[in-house]
């Protein structure tokens, strides 16, 4: 609770509580034009509680208004994920380790939010990789490096609208897999990203790169036990 309080005074001396995002369409006819992104909800233990919690979540987002400089706070939108609101348990990295936890899954939510803001060139103003890697390639549902990790009251991600038109979120999980686009009046500017690593003995770095070669972010994993 401490931390949520002292995360909120910030929020407010900053400014970023008047611009939260607050608003959604019904009709999406004034949007003709949209970038999507498409990534499988893998097999897992607890599969069926993971696929609830990510429709929940995703049922949050849905039709989001994102108006010119408003903010998108993962949290902020979704509230926290505890049984009492209707969230059930699933797997999440806590410590470096895989453990049960009410709201299980919902960082597949906020890693591909974080991949379509970096695709259509958002602002990122707070995003969090996850500590380890304990994937093999099989398994990933995202690149390595295009994850965001999300922590009530303490990890968020949060993404600016620094486009010049109003944007809208659309989100839909259609059996076991998990589709986000941004919509838009007029046609959005798509950039390629590639995420490339740099192994060492215990550890992989990751950048994100445009295609020019500019450099959006710098991920650090360590490598789980089985990768090693």
């Amino acid at each position: 609770m401490l931390k949520q309080l002292l995360r909120f005074s910030c929020d407010v001396q900053q400014g970023f509580v008047r611009r939260w995002v607050k608003h959604r369409v019904v009709d999406l006819s004034a949007y003709p034009y949209y970038i999507e992104l498409m990534q499988p909800i893998m097999p897992s233990a607890l599969l069926e509680n993971k696929l609830h919690n990510i429709r929940l979540g995703a049922k949050q987002l849905h039709l989001l208004l994102w108006q010119p400089k408003e903010i998108l706070s993962f949290w902020q939108v979704l509230g926290e994920a505890s049984q009492q609101r209707g969230y059930r348990e699933g797997r999440n990295i806590i410590g470096g380790q895989l453990q049960q936890d009410f709201g299980g899954g919902l960082c597949q939510l906020s890693s591909i939010l974080y991949h379509l803001a970096l695709t259509v060139n958002l602002q990122v103003i707070e995003r969090h990789h996850h500590s380890v890697d304990i994937y093999q390639e099989s398994e990933r549902f995202t690149p390595l490096g295009a994850d965001a990790t999300v922590a009530f009251g303490y990890k968020d991600l949060r993404l600016e609208n620094n486009l010049t038109l109003p944007i809208v979120l659309w989100l839909q999980v259609d059996g076991r897999t998990l589709t986000a686009r941004i919509y838009a009046a007029k046609p959005l500017k798509q950039q390629s990203i590639s995420f490339e690593r740099q192994y060492g003995e215990v550890e992989v770095k990751v950048q994100a790169l445009t295609a020019s070669g500019r450099v959006l972010a710098d991920s650090r994993y360590v490598l789980g036990l089985n990768k090693r």
